[in-house]
């Protein structure tokens, strides 16, 4: 994808969005534009259970 404009991400207190909020907090400028704007051109919601909590509480995980 080549646009450019900012990307709002969700659940990034997790393992892989904490590790994808920070790849895109190498590019300063891109999150100023998201907080000023408010106009992502996608949402990545990462608020999810991955193994191994997944594989312990399946039905948590499910839900």
């Amino acid at each position: 994808m080549t646009d450019d404009s900012p990307v709002l991400v969700t659940g990034a207190f997790g393992n892989v969005g904490r590790h994808t909020l920070r790849a895109l907090l190498a590019d300063a400028a891109a999150l100023d534009e998201l907080v000023s704007s408010v106009a992502p051109r996608a949402v990545l919601h990462l608020a999810a259970m991955i193994p191994p909590a997944t594989y312990l509480r399946p039905e948590l995980a499910a839900a």
